[in-house]
């Protein structure tokens, strides 16, 4: 499969230990929707769990973070994490949807996200970044 977004925007992490974004659909300044497949042979899935292969939690943080400074490369500073909650399973082959949301005040800049699969939401959260 090739990666028909890598023209919408070149910063989306790609290769190794990341998901394939299948589509990406700006909502604006402060949104993104991507369409995310997550390959069964990602590196992550080595050893959690041998048998029943989950994707960490980090990792979701991991990739939400990257995808919210591909999105608005502004973002800076060490991220602070807030309402990180985690619903079901990210399993190998999944299909998620990632939306970003860029929220700020007073001069804060954070980001909302949430992986959702066909099934409802993954996890959710908020990321600051000073």
């Amino acid at each position: 499969m090739t990666d028909s977004t890598r023209t919408v925007n070149p910063l989306w992490p790609l290769g190794d230990g990341w998901p394939i974004v299948c589509g990406a659909e700006p909502g604006g300044a402060d949104d993104v929707v991507l369409a995310l497949r997550v390959d069964p042979g990602n590196t992550w899935f080595e050893g959690h769990f041998p048998g029943n292969p989950v994707l960490p939690g980090v990792v979701q943080l991991h990739w939400a973070v990257a995808f919210a400074r591909a999105a608005w490369p502004v973002l800076g500073g060490a991220p602070r994490v807030d309402n990180l909650k985690f619903r079901q399973p990210v399993l190998p082959g999944s299909e998620l949807t990632l939306r970003l949301q860029r929220v700020g005040g007073a001069g804060a800049v954070a980001v909302r996200f949430g992986f959702d699969g066909p099934d409802g939401p993954c996890s959710s959260g908020k990321v600051g970044f000073s």
